[in-house]
């Protein structure tokens, strides 16, 4: 498989990415969508305070443990990242651009089972950040607070800016420096609006992909559907825990 692909559950990787798909995923399903909605709940801003304190009520007998991760998307104005966060959640994208202001964040909750035979499910939140780069460029603590703790930086970039796609790796290796000595965070590339007027290719892509080893992914927020969505955040927890297990052999931290 090359990450230019939906992930699929034959890939060899670490989570099993076809039980989100079974009846017992489903009735966790139950307790992170909006009711009568294939979309998930952004449950720190419907309540903040209940998300704080406690996250997605699940049925009896569904408890199981919880992972919490930072996730910060960085990219230009208007490249897509709201848009990638609202498909996640297998929300509809919105015609309308509005720049963002500030940092918005947005907690997804998304349970994963190993792709192994007797192991248990564990429930990942994934705090989104997203920020717009003029906050970065007017206000330093900004950026200093979105990298704080930070364990997944998401780079994404339009298929139509051919020069900022030539500048990612100068990008990712300023923001590399970033990191806490003693706790490194995962890279990704997520290239968007594939489907619309591209400067980029999927080889380009591919030998990105190859010389950097950062995984890529072409991503098209009009053929989205819960199915691909599912299998991203599959993806992105399956990344951070990976991140994990490597931190782990170090002895930095323990899964």
């Amino acid at each position: 498989m090359t990450t230019m692909d939906v992930p699929r559950s034959d890939d060899g990787g670490l989570f099993d990415y076809q039980w989100i798909n079974r009846e017992e995923a489903e009735k966790i399903l139950e307790g992170l969508k909006k009711r009568h909605k294939n979309e998930l709940r952004d449950f720190f801003n419907e309540n903040k305070l209940l998300a704080l304190l406690s996250g997605p009520s699940l049925s009896v007998g569904l408890s199981m443990k919880q992972y919490r991760y930072k996730v910060l998307l960085i990219g230009k104005s208007s490249c897509g990242k709201t848009s990638l966060i609202r498909a996640l959640q297998g929300k509809q994208s919105v015609n309308d651009y509005q720049p963002t202001i500030g940092i918005q964040t947005t907690a997804i909750y998304w349970p994963v089972k190993l792709n192994q035979p007797n192991r248990p499910t564990y429930m990942f939140r994934l705090d989104m950040w997203d920020t717009g780069p003029s906050s970065f460029q007017n206000f330093d603590y900004i950026e200093k607070d979105c990298f704080e703790s930070v364990d997944l930086v998401m780079f994404v970039i339009s298929a139509s800016d051919r020069d900022g796609f030539n500048h990612l790796p100068e990008l990712i290796n300023e923001k590399l420096t970033q990191a806490s000595p003693t706790r490194s965070f995962s890279t990704i590339v997520f290239i968007t609006k594939f489907d619309q007027l591209s400067d980029l290719t999927a080889s380009d892509a591919e030998q990105f992909q190859t010389k950097y080893n950062v995984p890529v992914y072409l991503f098209s927020s009009v053929h989205t559907n819960f199915r691909s969505t599912s299998s991203y955040l599959t993806m992105i927890c399956e990344r951070l825990w990976k991140r994990d297990l490597e931190l782990s052999m170090t002895g930095t931290i323990f899964v």
